[in-house]
């Protein structure tokens, strides 16, 4: 049996004429995966997603999606373009989600749970996981900026933490330090290295960026705030 995407229109054409339930069934499905995977169809995946037709396997899933599509919004309002956009990993093209935008000279690349080729290049700790054999790949940052401009490049770690308790917070800072210091030959040079995106429980004494090298924000905060580039 050969899997959907060696399929075409033209050999699933037949069974759309099937009154069979399960042949219904199975094209709508083979529709469905060519427009959410091959055509990478936005507005369907969100109606599904509305609708409640899709779901992901955990919350901490969808609260990576969601940060991943505000940091897209947050980008249009301040006046940047969207160029270029994978939703989901597919055959042809990134392999996970990717976004480009634009505004000016300025291009930023947003990658989800992988990184640069540079950035895994200049990782600090790469022979420490090449000694052990460790897939370093099932530790990779959320989310990754990369802005490049004339003046030269800018690289933001955006890590994501669906928590309001304190213990686990500090967990997420320990984990995104960790990020900082594996990739601190590249990030940066401008602070905040990195962002840490959690859901609740969490108040800053002093509004806006700070010489810090990391700014926590919770959910309803990360919606409001203005991009640090």
């Amino acid at each position: 049996m050969r899997t959907p995407s060696q399929l075409d229109g033209r050999e699933v054409a037949p069974l759309r004429k099937s009154r069979r339930p399960d042949v219904i069934s199975a094209v709508r499905l083979f529709d469905m995966y060519v427009h959410l995977v091959e055509l990478a169809n936005e507005n369907l995946l969100r109606n599904l997603l509305k609708q409640r037709q899709m779901a992901p396997e955990n919350l901490d899933d969808l609260f990576e999606v969601w940060t991943l599509l505000t940091l897209v919004e947050l980008h249009l309002k301040e006046g940047w373009e969207l160029t270029d956009a994978y939703l989901i990993g597919g055959e042809i093209g990134a392999k996970r989600p990717r976004f480009t935008l634009a505004r000016g000279d300025v291009r930023t690349e947003l990658f989800f749970q992988t990184v640069p080729a540079e950035m895994g290049k200049a990782s600090a700790y790469k022979n420490i996981f090449e000694d052990y054999d460790i897939d370093v790949t099932m530790r990779r940052p959320d989310i990754t900026v990369k802005i490049s401009a004339p003046e030269g490049m800018q690289y933001l770690i955006v890590e994501v933490k669906r928590t309001r308790d304190q213990g686990y917070i500090l967990d997420g800072v320990y984990k995104t330090l960790g990020y900082v210091a594996d990739f601190r030959s590249i990030i940066g040079p401008n602070a905040p290295l990195a962002l840490l995106i959690v859901w609740d429980g969490i108040k800053r004494k002093t509004s806006g960026f700070t010489d810090s090298p990391i700014h926590i924000a919770t959910a309803s905060e990360f919606e409001a705030m203005s991009l640090p580039y």
